[in-house]
């Protein structure tokens, strides 16, 4: 696997994704945000994946249709 560099922030997708009604609005500490950067380098990870999966475990039976 070749080693890319890390993103900058402006690659963390913040803005709501088409049709989703639920936005969380975070503030990021340090330690987050580079998690996020770390997860983002090595998984192509972003916020909005991370948040879509908490939703769908937290909220499944709302969620149910999607």
């Amino acid at each position: 696997m070749n080693k890319r560099p890390r993103p900058s922030r402006k690659h963390f997708p913040l803005k709501p994704k088409k049709g989703r009604t639920l936005v969380a609005r975070v503030h990021l500490t340090k330690e987050v945000d580079e998690m996020l950067k770390y997860l983002w380098g090595h998984f192509r990870l972003s916020i909005d994946d991370i948040v879509d999966e908490a939703v769908r475990e937290k909220y499944a039976e709302f969620h149910k249709e999607e």
